[in-house]
């Protein structure tokens, strides 16, 4: 597939003042980001050092996948949310694809409606997943924003809510950070590495908190990724919200706790080894996501970084990263934060089979976005206490 078009030119650096002429995006857990004004650039309140980027959508104009279908970029010309850089869409079960499907959705939108937002007001990202016979990947939906030439450190935080009813089943691409040659392509994940791909991922075993990771290699051999549960040498690691997130060195033994709360009764889920079904921690209530990620010293070091806190609690940290392989050539920075994907899905909650009749869909509303160059000093990710 072909790459980035040969006449448009992709800057070494976006400049850091493009913050997308957004009003401050308002932390509501003071307490916990010390009355963190994130977007206070100008005296008031903790200085956001690193932050690259912010959007809260509420200044973006209408949009959705019809206006720049395919693979878009701004540099040339087409109609994004402004100060995205780039865009992917294929559609679903979509009015696009015909009459049949009149009373369905675009994969990809920006729009307002207060089921949408997290403060009741205002706009979001809305992606719509549509379900197939087939378990193949497909419907596309994919915003993307480039990072700096260089970029060796990258914290991302965002607000995610699933529509109410969400079918726990499937897998669904819905955050990534990831490496690449800006003259190639940038939508092929093959190619795209060093990086990470965050899922929604759900069966009969519950929902999961599932990461792959890509080395400059694609797998992990040289050296072995280390100190997190995977599936052989791949990097893809479907850890359970409970047992994995008590367990950070995957060591057998408990070295974390934190405080997920139910979203049925509000009760902090305890290490009690049983699934954890969506109903129950994410349902339909806003989390707020953040990604950690530094890539290793230098070649075949093992001092690399990925980590992850979900609602101000830490639930996954690998300090032991080989992002950059022995002898790898190039490979040597974060370029690439996506957010959305397309979803393999062709299952109830009952797990029956799922007919293209039926046209199903489902979606999920992203919320107040930033991207941060560095770690932001109120982050941590020194293991939370037993209480």
């Amino acid at each position: 597939m072909p790459g980035i078009p040969s006449n448009i030119t992709i800057e070494g650096r976006t400049p850091a003042t493009i913050k997308g002429n957004l009003p401050p995006l308002i932390d509501t857990a003071p307490a916990a980001r010390g009355g963190y004004r994130a977007g206070d650039d100008t005296g008031g309140g903790a200085d956001p050092v690193g932050l690259f980027f912010q959007d809260n959508f509420n200044d973006q104009a209408d949009w959705d996948a019809t206006i720049a279908p395919g693979e878009a970029y701004a540099a040339a010309g087409a109609t994004l949310p402004t100060g995205w850089d780039a865009a992917r869409t294929t559609a679903g079960w979509a009015p696009s694809r015909g009459a049949e499907y009149s009373e369905g959705f675009e994969s990809l939108y920006v729009k307002s409606g207060s089921e949408f937002t997290r403060s009741g007001t205002g706009k979001a990202l809305v992606a719509y997943r549509s379900a197939r016979e087939s378990s193949a990947w497909w419907g596309d939906k994919i915003l993307c924003k480039f990072l700096p030439e260089g970029t060796k450190s990258v914290f991302v935080r965002f607000w995610i809510r699933y529509q109410p009813g969400w079918t726990n089943r499937g897998q669904t691409k819905i955050f990534r950070v990831q490496g690449a040659d800006m003259n190639e392509n940038i939508w092929n994940s093959v190619s795209l590495r060093p990086g990470a791909i965050w899922d929604f991922a759900g069966n009969s075993y519950g929902s999961r908190n599932f990461i792959s990771r890509r080395s400059s290699e694609f797998g992990w051999t040289n050296p072995p990724m280390v100190g997190t549960r995977q599936i052989g040498t791949t990097g893809e690691s479907p850890l359970n919200w409970r047992v994995d997130s008590h367990d950070l060195d995957n060591n057998g033994t408990p070295d974390n706790y934190p405080r997920l709360r139910s979203a049925i009764d509000n009760s902090v889920m305890t290490l009690d080894g049983s699934n954890t079904e969506h109903s129950e921690f994410m349902g339909s209530a806003w989390h707020k996501m953040e990604f950690y990620m530094e890539m290793n010293s230098a070649a075949g070091e093992q001092d690399g970084k990925f980590v992850q806190w979900v609602d101000d609690q830490l639930v996954h940290r690998n300090l032991q990263m080989p992002w950059r392989q022995n002898d790898a050539v190039g490979y040597e920075d974060f370029r690439l934060v996506k957010l959305g994907g397309n979803d393999s899905w062709s299952s109830g909650q009952d797990g029956a089979d799922i007919t293209d009749a039926m046209k199903l869909q489902e979606w999920y509303a992203i919320d107040e976005v930033q991207i941060y160059l560095s770690l932001p000093e109120e982050m941590s990710w020194v293991s939370m206490p037993q209480v």
